[in-house]
């Protein structure tokens, strides 16, 4: 069974030797191609596994509540997304070893238009506020501004194939009609959270336009609107168009999450099993280190034999105490109390982790305590004291 420290460090060096993904992140490119890149310790981009995901931006129960689903067949560092993603976050998961980490997620195909934005033409009566005021306090508004208006229409133009509203909910219901290029007019509800809800819910979308130039037309009844932001999807060429795609691909919360050693049966697998290989071979030479450790640790080992101590210590054959034993002869006993006759000088009195001293008969390695105390016995009162003294002399 392995001890604490032993398993410490057991689980140290599998950490060590392990494959890991370090700094993942993700990219997009004019093109839709995204990109995961990373640093791979112990391995290569052979020993790893990459699945990428996606899921819509915005839906009517806000920002990223959608779960995440497996695209299928992008399982590589690389995935081409196409017109069909636009409006999606995608983000890419990297396996090595048996754990797993996410990249950040990443809007695609789209580009986010704030509601403080310069080319919206909103009515004469606006109420701009940001998350300042308190009643956006427990709330997250895009780029944390919101924009209330009424008494005529909100106008504003893209280029792209479809357009999402984002707006907050009130704390009841409120509508609008909203038209694209002077069509007829689509009433919209907005619902009442109860309470201020200001989390970038989709109230309106409109996609699979022809490509090109659009207009939203948004018109209050009875009351505020409000608009949180604009998504535009898949942004046409140009340079408004680019510098609207370069602010949607910005859009990228680029965490990393921190990898957590997992094994099934304590084994760590690798594609080409070379992994567990590498992790065996360290674990026989830190198994063969510990126990040398421990060996030099451990009290009462045999390795004083080899200190040149014991050979110089003099204090044994001074040692004056077991000659001057009182009356010999007027005790008849004496001669059959065991160990007397044999009595070597002191030379075998090796107590705990003394071992017995070199070039005497009685040298047989036996230090345990209860030979200690037989010989305190045969020697008597005055023994003892000379064993006592033996043992502080020799600083056990």
């Amino acid at each position: 069974i392995l001890s604490n420290a032993e398993m410490y460090l057991k689980i140290q060096m599998i950490t060590y030797l392990r494959v890991i993904v370090e700094d993942l992140s993700v990219s997009l490119d004019a093109g839709g191609l995204l990109q995961a890149d990373c640093q791979i310790r112990n391995g290569g981009e052979e020993d790893v596994d990459f699945q990428w995901y996606a899921r819509e931006a915005y839906s009517p129960e806000g920002y990223a509540k959608e779960a995440w689903t497996p695209v299928e067949g992008a399982d590589g560092s690389s995935w081409q997304t196409t017109p069909e993603d636009a409006g999606k976050l995608f983000r890419c998961s990297v396996t090595a070893g048996g754990v797993t980490t996410d990249s950040g997620e990443l809007l695609v195909g789209a580009a986010m238009v704030d509601d403080t934005d310069e080319t919206i033409a909103y009515p004469e009566d606006v109420i701009a506020d940001d998350t300042s005021k308190s009643y956006l306090a427990n709330s997250d508004p895009y780029n944390e501004t919101i924009t209330y208006f009424q008494g005529g229409e909100l106008t504003f133009t893209f280029q792209g194939t479809g357009i999402v509203w984002i707006a907050g909910h009130d704390t009841g219901p409120s509508s609008a009609k909203v038209s694209l290029d002077g069509g007829e007019a689509e009433n919209v509800e907005i619902p009442g959270a109860g309470t201020w809800a200001f989390n970038q819910y989709e109230v309106y979308r409109a996609d699979n336009l022809e490509a090109g130039a659009h207009t939203i037309a948004i018109t209050p009844e009875g009351g505020y609107s409000n608009l949180d932001a604009f998504m535009v999807l898949n942004p046409g060429s140009g340079a408004d168009a680019q510098a609207l795609q370069a602010a949607g691909t910005g859009l990228l919360r680029n965490f990393r999450l921190a990898p957590v050693l997992t094994a099934a049966d304590g084994e760590i697998q690798s594609a080409d099993g070379t992994c567990q290989e590498k992790i065996d071979t360290a674990i026989t030479e830190l198994t063969r280190a510990i126990e040398e450790f421990k060996a030099s640790q451990i009290p009462g080992t045999p390795e004083p034999t080899d200190t040149p101590e014991p050979t110089d210590t003099p204090e044994p054959t001074d040692t004056p105490e077991p000659t001057d034993t009182p009356d010999p002869t007027d005790q008849p006993d004496v001669t059959e109390k065991p160990g007397t006759a044999d009595k070597p000088g002191t030379g075998s009195q090796g107590g705990s982790g003394a071992g017995s001293k070199p070039g005497t008969s009685a040298d047989t390695g036996d230090s345990t305590p209860l030979a200690a105390m037989g010989l305190a016995l045969g020697l008597g009162a005055a023994g003892a004291a000379g064993l006592i003294l033996y043992r502080k002399r020799r600083n056990f």
